[in-house]
C-alpha cells in the first residue's frame, strides 16, 4: 500500500521520552489468539507494546529460576547475577512465575522476588503488559503480538533505530490531505474529559483547512460519576433518578453544557459545541480534537459516545 498522505509516528519510550518521525512501514503483521492479521498502517491508531520474551530468553530465565531454588549459596549468587543482568523482557517471565504462586520469598536477598524487583528497578519499569494491544480506527482493540523487533524513524535528528522493548507505545498520525473523509471514533467517558491530567482530548489525526466542510454526528450514552452518576447524552440532556430526560439541545451557538461532545481545531484552549450533530465549516486550520465537556475529571465515569466525522 502506497499513500501520498503523510504518516507520522510518535513513540513514547519506557523512560518517558518521546521520539517522533516518519516511517516506511506500510502494514503490521499481528498474531492473535484467533489467527494472524495484516493491518494497514493507515488503519492503526495506537500500539501498546508488551514485554514479550523470545523462546531463548524464556528458556534461560526458566532454567535460572529452577536452579536458584536448590543451588548452593555460591551458585545462587552467580544465578542471581545472571537474572538481574538479563534483558528487559525477562521481567515478564519472572512475573509469570509470580502469578503461578512460586514461593519467591525464599532465598532472602538472593530470592527470585529480589531479582524481579531489582530488574524492574534497573529498567525503571513501574507498570507493563505482557502482550501487545493494537487499536484499529480508534475503536477496536486487539491483544496479541506484533511482528516488530525495532522501529526505524526518520526524525529531525536523522534516522533512529529503536528496539521494541524500549518502546511503551506508539501513536500513528495520518495527515489525510486533499480527500473526502468519513471516519468513526469513540469517546470514552472515563478518559476523554478535557481536564484529564493524562490527556483528555482525542486527537483524530484529521487535519482541517479553514472553511473546509465539517460534519460530526454523535450517538450513545454515558454516566458521569462527577455529576451524581447521572446518564448523559451528546446533546447535553441528562436523566435524574426517578425522572425523565431533561434539557439538551443542538444549537451550535450555545455554550457547551455537561455531557456535550465538544471539538477544537489545533492546540489552543478554544473549543466549541458539537452536541449530537454539527454541520459547519472549519473555523481554522489544524488537527481536529474531540472530547466530552465536564469541569471535573472522575475515573469512575463510564460509557462512551460513538462519533462519525465527515470532512469535505
Amino acid at each position: 500500500m502506497k499513500t501520498n498522505n503523510q504518516i507520522k509516528i510518535h513513540a513514547l519510550l519506557r523512560n518517558e521520552n518521546i521520539i517522533s518521525g516518519e516511517s516506511n512501514i506500510e502494514k503490521f503483521d499481528f498474531t492473535t489468539s484467533y489467527g494472524n492479521l495484516v493491518v494497514p498502517i493507515t488503519d492503526v491508531t495506537k500500539i501498546e507494546f508488551g514485554l514479550i520474551a523470545n523462546e531463548e530468553v524464556k528458556q534461560k530465565v526458566d532454567a535460572l529460576v529452577d536452579f536458584i531454588q536448590t543451588a548452593t549459596e555460591k551458585e545462587k549468587k552467580r544465578a542471581y547475577e545472571s537474572l538481574v543482568n538479563a534483558e528487559i523482557s525477562a521481567i515478564a517471565i519472572l512475573e509469570t512465575h509470580k502469578e503461578n504462586d512460586l514461593e519467591l520469598s525464599e532465598g532472602g536477598d538472593l530470592s527470585i522476588q529480589s531479582a524481579y524487583d531489582e530488574l524492574r528497578s534497573r529498567y525503571d519499569i513501574t507498570d507493563f503488559i505482557t502482550e501487545d494491544i493494537v487499536t484499529v480506527k480508534n475503536e477496536f482493540n486487539f491483544p496479541g503480538v506484533v511482528a516488530l523487533n525495532e522501529l526505524v524513524l526518520n526524525t529531525e535528528f536523522g534516522i533512529l533505530t529503536i528496539p521494541r522493548n524500549k518502546i511503551k507505545n506508539i501513536e500513528i498520525e495520518w495527515e489525510r490531505m486533499g480527500e473526502k473523509i468519513t471516519t468513526k471514533f469513540v469517546l470514552d467517558a472515563s478518559k476523554n474529559i478535557p481536564i484529564n491530567p493524562a490527556g483528555g482530548w482525542l486527537k483524530t489525526g484529521i487535519k482541517l483547512k479553514k472553511n473546509q466542510p465539517l460534519n460530526i454526528v454523535a450517538k450513545g450514552e454515558i454516566v458521569l460519576a462527577s455529576l451524581s452518576n447521572q446518564p448523559h447524552k451528546p446533546n447535553g440532556s441528562y436523566l435524574p433518578v426517578g425522572s425523565s430526560w431533561i434539557g439538551g439541545n443542538d444549537d451550535p451557538n450555545a455554550a457547551p453544557i455537561f455531557g456535550n461532545v465538544i471539538y477544537k481545531i489545533g492546540n489552543d484552549n478554544v473549543y466549541y459545541k458539537v452536541g449530537s450533530k454539527l454541520q459547519s465549516k472549519a473555523y481554522g486550520s489544524g488537527y481536529l480534537y474531540l472530547s466530552i465537556f465536564e469541569t471535573v475529571f472522575n475515573t469512575e465515569n463510564n460509557g462512551e459516545y460513538q462519533i462519525t466525522v465527515k470532512v469535505g
